[in-house]
C-alpha cells in the first residue's frame, strides 16, 4: 500500500466525523465505536496522527468508503505503423477545416467582405447564405 499523506489523514478523519455528526452521534462516540482514544482524533484532525490500514477498514464499515478523486476513463488505440497513426487524423483533420469554414461562412461581416472581393462592384448580390451554410454543414459532417 502506498504512504498515506498528512491530507489522507484529515480526510479520512473528517469523513469519519462528518457521518457521525450526521446520525447525531459526537466525537466521543465515533472514537469509542473506533477503537480510538479522544487525544488521537485530536491528532488526525490536525494531521499530526498517522491513520492505519485497521482504523481506515473500520471506517468503511461504520461510514462508508470516502469519496474518491473522479477517475478518468482512456480508450487505447493501436497502429500498425506510423503511416497510418497519421492517416487516421485525416477525416479529423477535414472536419475541423470545414466546421471553421462554416464559421466564418456564417460570421456576417466575413461573408460580406468575401462577397465584396469575389463579385463584380457593379452587380447587386443577394446575402442570403443559407444555402451555403446548408451545403458546408453536409460537408463538415459527411
Amino acid at each position: 500500500m502506498e504512504q498515506l499523506t498528512k491530507h489522507d489523514t484529515i480526510l479520512w478523519i473528517n469523513h469519519a466525523i462528518t457521518y457521525f455528526k450526521s446520525i447525531d452521534k459526537t466525537q466521543k462516540d465515533m472514537a469509542k465505536a473506533l477503537g480510538l482514544e479522544e487525544s488521537r482524533v485530536s491528532e488526525m484532525k490536525s494531521g499530526s496522527g498517522v491513520i492505519s490500514t485497521n482504523l481506515m477498514t473500520k471506517i468503511v464499515e461504520y461510514c462508508g468508503s470516502p469519496r474518491r478523486n473522479p477517475g478518468r476513463y482512456l480508450e487505447v488505440e493501436l497502429y500498425n505503423d506510423i503511416e497510418n497513426f497519421f492517416n487516421s487524423f485525416e477525416s479529423t483533420t477535414a472536419n475541423r477545416f470545414y466546421r471553421k469554414l462554416l464559421a466564418l461562412i456564417k460570421n456576417e461581416d466575413l461573408y460580406l467582405n468575401f462577397l465584396d472581393l469575389i463579385s463584380p462592384h457593379n452587380l447587386n448580390y443577394k446575402t442570403d447564405k443559407s444555402p451555403l451554410c446548408q451545403d458546408s454543414c453536409r460537408l463538415s459532417f459527411s
